[in-house]
């Protein structure tokens, strides 16, 4: 028998002749005219009934046949008993009846519970999960749903943690990659340090779609493909979050190839809330928080209001292992003597202008009397990155405010508001200034007589007090709003319309201390003699009256704001009955115009063609769905308990103005698609699920993929030219290509779950996804050593001069032949009742089969798993928990497997007198696991704590051989993670 998870009757309820499901309490007095505050969201009847036989204080016994496949609808509010029964039943095929005071049974009835619903005023809330617009309807694709115990339970204080946590998710863009290593899916943008994104199947961040309530919500400012910065979503006001492992055009239009999350925040709720945390981590970074939520209730109404504030120090690089740059000690590569010829030092790594290398000066010289006999490359330090860049993440305070209202007018109509606003202000210490400095004749330190090139490293200002390490500082603002009807019509049916805004701001900075060339040169722009620098020595000899804070700057050079509007209409509700039920449709159309404005931006002015500063769109959708219930309790067979078909579809049109034909005049552009979707969720008995949906999905080019003009990108990087098989070095370019062609999917996937009547409390699932991508736009450069073995197809990539030297390279965005992505997801989970307490035991992960990239036809196929450049081969998380009563703890262990670092495989120049080329292999990298240990007490009156350890055992990171030596995609830096909150809560 099941029973309720939180304490256990002293006697057990026994079955008759009918195998039951027993849901109880330890026996109470009846409580029938008892008020409670409810909150219990809708899912099937062994799920809700649970909570309600909890709250109530009472024993429920529901056969099992029923208990597993009939969907409830929740209640929110104060009932008594009589009223939440009534109200959870409206519309299914239960009754009730009292078997005793504390002692409830629930049969399926033919007339159902509405005669009895009709006799009082019910609160009930219609569930929309997501993965589909209709009302109250099992979804057919994969979801998986976190809810706000499960956050509390596993330690998560962000967004970003929340989305890491699951087996499905490639963290290739977050608070430390965005610091130190360009995000895997796309190259980062100047003033991407603190964001995050979630990345559903390594498949790229721009292909999932992130939505709060169920609705879209302006992109991040700083980008401009349509990714949702997750540190603007406020944690503390969550209620749950959805996740849709599946395409989901049909549903919600472009951009959802790779899946959907839909973080749920608090809507109804009466009472005040109150959560303070505090954790600190091995590795330095510590972490503050406190929410607020008060919420009101009325007859015909509700308000909820929460506020939030968090604040986040950075990660310590030298205690993340950061330690040196030379990672030969750990089998890779030794990076400071790559760098001779380009070190910066302390004493000033000095060239002549003709490029010769003539090095620097002994330690000790103050760098005043000097000769170009004094300089040496045997003085040059090698520079070693790793002293000087102290942060190994971005730290951060955010705030946010978020409101609900909901109003009933009377007459079937309904009027609610929602919104929102979130300041994230991040920073991060850049660490000492590398400083290349042109020092003409005319500084009274340069002795040569000759115009010198001078490699600087301003560390000992800086340890001398001097001035301060050059820093990052952002901020990025969301602010979102959104009001609407709902209208009851004739039968089942609801329509409603809504209008929402939504806004993102950043504001890129930077603050240090920068060197005028007037002060290198010692003489100002009219030819007066000024206080010169001296970057020649380690004594800090700068000329009298030389002064560092006229040149310290704190400044904002980049300001971008991205708008968004919807109108959306919508109305769902049942057509006609069949045998197995009431055949239901949802139909609606959305407008959203879209606006992205970098007047302000300093940096990107020019980056775009014919300095384009404010890039506009306009997107138009037209989307039904339809659920067929084919086979249900009313007619089953003998085959099939139920068998629900779905079938869903959207039309979406993009409308561009810009310059796709001229560099000097726009013209408008469109891409449009119909996205189709089938499912099928069949049920051949009570313990055996079967789902299985196909669909298409599309997404079209971006701002940047179309229109971003021709930048210097990398000064110099070697490359080999594909005509003559020889590594050269030759600068980088990167432009926009406005011929792209929008990208295409087709996902299929096919899943099972059984719960075995003979193992009681196991439920084991498994499912396969598969999605075929093509046209999928390139993104970085992962298709150049194809493109180089067919040069003369790729004129515009391949530079070269009157004599066929290759002088530079260009990269642009290009339609990829195809992109297969196969995997497997499982889970099981079993629970236990004893006299000990509630015991359960879970598994979640994912099974990546292959993520296969072909840049064009006939070229070579590059399998992208068990690569740094993709997602894990094996990707798991376990948990065994325990709860007796008010006391509970848990046990994780979370898993990914090794992979290859190809990010080796070519090589590298290493300049010691010469240059000189090595190849590197690739390189194994090992596999990460870590242990977490939560708990929480209910203290009562309202009093909750809720502790933990992350990485208990503070596991070592697996060498990574690039950037600080470690994957910051895939492990978290912050190392060991000890927390702890504490929740007060009054009831109104």
């Amino acid at each position: 028998m099941l029973k309720n998870r939180r304490e256990f009757p002293r006697k057990r309820l026994m079955a008759g002749a009918v195998a039951a499901t027993c849901i109880s309490m330890s026996a109470l007095s009846f409580a029938g005219d008892k008020p409670l505050n409810l909150d219990i969201e809708g899912n099937y009847a062994n799920v809700t009934l649970i909570e309600l036989a909890e709250k109530a204080g009472v024993q429920i016994i529901v056969p099992e046949s029923i208990a597993k496949k009939t969907w409830l609808k929740g209640v929110k509010g104060d009932y008594d008993l009589v009223e939440a029964l009534n109200a959870m039943l409206l519309g299914s095929n239960l009754k009730y009846s009292f078997t005793s005071d504390d002692t409830i049974l629930v049969t399926e009835s033919e007339e159902g519970s509405e005669e009895k619903a009709e006799k009082k005023d019910q609160k009930v809330e219609e569930v929309v999960v997501t993965g589909s617009r209709i009302r109250n309807v099992a979804p057919t694709s994969p979801v998986i749903v976190i809810t706000r115990e499960d956050i509390d339970r596993q330690g998560l204080s962000t967004a970003e943690d929340i989305v890491r946590s699951l087996p499905q998710n490639f963290s290739s863009v977050n608070m430390a990659t965005t610091l130190s290593e360009a995000g895997r899916d796309r190259d980062t943008p100047y003033g991407a340090e603190g964001h995050s994104f979630a990345n559903l199947r390594g498949l790229g961040s721009n292909a999932t779609l992130i939505l709060i309530n169920g609705r879209r919500t302006a992109s991040a400012a700083s980008y401009e493909d349509g990714r949702v910065n997750l540190g603007n979503i406020p944690v503390g006001a969550i209620e749950r979050v959805e996740v849709l492992l599946d395409g989901a055009s049909a549903i919600y239009g472009a951009d959802a190839l790779g899946g959907v999350i839909n973080f749920i925040l608090q809507k109804e709720y009466s009472g005040s809330k109150t959560t303070v945390r505090y954790e600190t981590s091995a590795n330095a970074a510590r972490h503050y928080s406190i929410d607020q939520h008060l919420g009101f209730g009325w007859d015909s109404g509700n308000a909820l209001v929460s506020l939030g504030f968090q604040e986040r120090s950075s990660t310590s690089a030298y205690k993340a292992g950061y330690d040196s740059y030379d990672f030969t000690d750990r089998g890779g590569r030794n990076y400071l003597s790559s760098n001779l010829y380009w070190a910066y030092n302390t004493r000033g790594n000095v060239r002549g202008a003709d490029g010769t290398h003539y090095g620097s000066l002994p330690v000790g010289h103050d760098g005043v009397d000097w000769t170009i006999d004094d300089l040496s490359i045997d003085n040059v330090e090698k520079y070693d990155r790793a002293k000087y860049s102290p942060a190994g993440s971005v730290s951060s305070e955010t705030t946010s405010f978020n409101f609900n209202v909901e109003q009933d007018l009377g007459l079937g109509v309904s009027l609610f508001m929602d919104g929102g606003y979130s300041e994230s202000a991040t920073a991060a210490t850049q660490g000492a200034s590398a400083m290349y400095l042109r020092v003409p004749t005319t500084n009274p330190f340069n002795n040569t007589g000759e115009d010198l090139v001078v490699l600087y490293l301003n560390q000992n200002e800086i340890s001398s007090g001097l001035i301060d390490y050059s820093s990052y500082r952002n901020t990025y603002k969301t602010y979102n709003l959104t009001t609407g009807l709902k209208v009851d019509l004739w039968g089942d049916w609801q329509a409603s319309g809504e209008v929402a805004a939504s806004r993102s701001t950043a504001d890129i900075g930077s603050s240090g201390t920068l060197i005028p060339e007037e002060a290198i040169a010692g003489v100002d722009e009219e030819g007066n003699r000024i206080p010169a620098f001296n970057p020649f020595g380690d004594q800090l000899a700068h000329e009298d009256g030389f002064d560092f804070s006229q040149y310290a700057f704190n400044t904002t050079y980049r300001s971008s704001g991205n708008d968004m509007l919807r109108g959306t209409v919508h109305a769902d509700g049942s057509v006609m009955q069949i045998a197995g039920g009431d055949i239901k449709l949802a139909v609606g159309a959305t407008y959203r115009p879209e606006e992205l404005d970098l007047s302000d931006d300093q940096t990107r002015q020019n980056v775009y063609k014919a300095n384009m500063t404010t890039w506009k769109q306009e997107v138009y959708g037209y989307f039904f769905e339809s659920s067929i219930p084919l086979i249900s309790s009313e007619n089953s067979k003998s085959w099939a308990d139920s068998l629900l078909l779905t079938v869903a579809g959207r039309y979406d049109e993009y409308e561009y103005s810009g310059y796709f034909d001229s560099e000097t005049e726009k013209t408008d552009k469109s891409y449009s698609r119909f996205s189709p979707k089938f499912g099928v969720l069949w049920e051949p008995t009570d313990t055996v699920k079967v789902r299985a949906s196909w669909s298409e999905s599309f997404r079209a080019p971006d701002l940047r993929t179309l229109f971003e003009g021709e930048t210097d990108w990398r000064t110099e990087e070697e490359v080999l030219d594909p005509r003559t098989g020889e590594y050269v070095l030759v600068p980088f370019f990167r432009g926009g290509n406005p011929n792209i062609k929008p990208e295409t999917s087709v996902t299929l996937s096919g899943g099972i779950e059984w719960s075995p009547s003979f193992v009681p409390g196991l439920t084991v699932s498994s499912t396969y996804t598969k999605i075929d991508w093509t046209d999928k736009i390139g993104l970085g450069r992962p298709w150049y050593p194809y493109i180089r073995n067919n040069v003369d197809a790729f004129p515009d990539v391949f530079i070269r001069d009157e004599n066929g030297v290759l002088v530079k390279v260009k990269q642009v965005n290009v339609n990829l032949a195809l992109r297969l992505v196969e995997n497997v997801d499982i889970s099981a989970r079993y629970e236990m009742d004893t006299d000990y307490g509630y015991f359960i035991a879970e598994l979640a992960g994912t099974v990546n089969l292959t993520d296969e990239e072909q840049a064009f036809e006939n070229t070579p196929v590059t399998e992208r798993i068990e690569t740094d450049l993709g997602p894990d081969k094996v990707n798991y998380n376990v948990r065994f928990g325990w709860d007796k009563g008010s006391y509970g703890a848990n046990l994780y262990y979370r898993y990914s497997s090794g992979y290859s670092n190809v990010n080796r495989t070519g090589g590298q120049w290493v300049y010691d007198g010469s240059w000189v080329f090595t190849p590197n292999p690739p390189e194994a990298v090992e596999h990460w696991s870590t242990w977490d240990l939560t708990g929480y007490w209910d203290m009562g009156k309202g009093v909750r704590i809720n502790a933990g350890v992350r990485n208990l055992l503070n596991n070592k990171f697996p060498f990574f051989d690039a950037g600080r030596g470690y994957d910051g995609s895939r492990v978290d830096t912050r190392g060991r993670v000890m927390y702890m909150d504490v929740t007060k809560e009054f009831n109104f």
